[in-house]
């Protein structure tokens, strides 16, 4: 009886463990900043801001600067200007009511793949995987795209 118990302590103990880490994305950090690599790209860790996703949304208000919200539940927040951001990150991945942290990026992109001036600022084609599709096809010039954006949510 004893060994049961003290196997299901053991797993118990195993998952809390593996479940403390609320940062999914792997970050190094360098000489000159924090840094993401993902699918031979690597982008830099923006440390003014950073998402997460809270179980308590009140308790957040009351917790952490936040800069702006979305309907999905995600939250930017400010990482206070003269906090360290590893200390931060630890004290978000502490706490119980933060169910999920995202780190904020930016990069320089292949040029190859767009005339876009603002390519750079646009951190979530990364995250749908957009750059495997310029492998494909690269575009047409014949072909004209109208993006009707209403800033909905």
């Amino acid at each position: 009886m004893k060994n049961i118990f003290l196997i299901i302590v053991l797993l118990l103990s195993s998952v809390t463990i593996f479940a403390q880490n609320k940062i999914e994305q792997k970050i190094e950090k360098g000489s000159k900043g924090y840094f993401v690599f993902d699918n031979d790209n690597t982008y830099r860790v923006d440390t003014t801001i950073i998402t997460i996703k809270a179980n308590n949304v009140k308790s957040i208000d009351k917790d952490y600067f936040i800069v702006r919200r979305n309907k999905l539940g995600y939250i930017d927040i400010k990482i206070p200007e003269h906090s360290n951001f590893d200390s931060f990150c630890q004290q978000l991945n502490s706490d119980n009511n933060i169910s999920e942290i995202i780190v904020s990026t930016y990069g320089e992109y292949s040029v190859s793949h767009t005339n876009d001036i603002y390519f750079n600022n646009q951190w979530h084609l990364s995250a749908i995987n957009v750059y495997n599709a310029w492998d494909i096809i690269m575009g047409n010039s014949n072909i004209i795209v109208a993006v009707l954006d209403s800033g909905v949510d």
